[in-house]
């Protein structure tokens, strides 16, 4: 990747002006991968076209350093290069992050739990919300796991609950990013010509998505007996902050999060964020994450 020791926010290592494909020489560490785990990094219409150019591409890696997933960031601050967006030319994806083709019927990958192997030896955890704040944070000298996304699925909490109790964990502490809740213009025929108020012309949620999952998180944790605890990040003006930016730029410790973290019915967001939230163990009989495949498996 052409990488260097300085860390840029742009989920990793500075690289700006590299296109970087995803190759899976570099995701499985010179493993020679399965055809049907190749196939989670290529285009389902164009086989021999892979999925990312011109991202930072960011490997989920195992206890024994074997990728089990991998994501990708765009090298832009709006988005990837399509859709107009400032991305890098060789990228043709439109969003943040892009994650490998797990999806496909095709390919033997589910979306894992990132960092069970930093659990050994602490007798607390910060779940962060994206891999660069669990990097960062592991860093830092704490054991940090992170979901793929914002928050954790419904299929990933018996594993969360099974490692936080198999590792003696005494707390887990959630941090997820500081951030306001956005709005959207509803675009329906039954918006009024002249509403009387606004939330009938705008979508305003009541929580923001990341303390929303977060309190989620965290509130099934505690339904399941875990001491779990939601640290407030700091959020000057009207400016997203996340993990990585305050251990990178504010501080080099979470002391003043966590002496202040709630638990989650402290919160006065707590009603709003969990009100639909089902805290049933694994309702339907959903298939939770094991990390046995992986994509250099052989």
């Amino acid at each position: 990747m052409g990488s260097t020791n300085k860390r840029s926010k742009n989920g990793g290592w500075d690289g700006r002006h590299q296109t970087v494909a995803c190759t899976i020489t570099f995701l499985a560490r010179g493993s020679t991968p399965t055809p049907s785990r190749r196939r989670a990094c290529f285009v389902r219409t164009l086989p021999e076209k892979e999925l990312w150019h011109g991202r930072y591409v960011m490997p989920y890696l195992s206890a024994d350093g074997r990728a089990d997933y991998a994501i990708a960031r765009c090298t832009g601050d709006d988005g990837g290069g399509a859709a107009g967006y400032d991305g890098h030319g060789a990228d043709f994806l439109a969003g943040k992050y892009a994650e490998v083709a797990h999806t496909r019927e095709d390919v033997p990958l589910s979306e894992p739990i990132l960092g069970l192997h930093t659990l050994e030896d602490s007798d607390t955890v910060v779940v962060a919300e994206g891999i660069a704040d669990a990097i960062t944070a592991t860093e830092a000298g704490y054991a940090a796991l992170s979901p793929v996304t914002k928050e954790f699925k419904q299929e990933h909490f018996d594993v969360l609950v099974d490692a936080v109790r198999s590792h003696d964990i005494e707390r887990v502490y959630v941090v997820p990013d500081a951030e306001l809740a956005g709005f959207a213009e509803i675009d329906s025929a039954d918006v009024p010509d002249e509403p009387d108020h606004i939330y009938e012309a705008l979508n305003i949620p009541t929580v923001a998505p990341g303390p929303g999952g977060g309190l989620r998180t965290a509130n099934y944790l505690v339904d399941q007996g875990i001491d779990a605890r939601l640290v407030e990040l700091p959020r000057p003006a009207a400016d997203k902050v996340d993990l990585d930016d305050y251990l990178q730029n504010w501080s080099d410790t979470l002391y003043a999060g966590r002496a202040c973290a709630k638990t989650p019915e402290d919160h006065l967001q707590y009603e709003a964020a969990t009100a639909t939230q089902n805290t049933e163990s694994n309702p339907g009989g959903i298939r939770s994450w094991k990390p046995s495949a992986t994509l250099a498996e052989d």
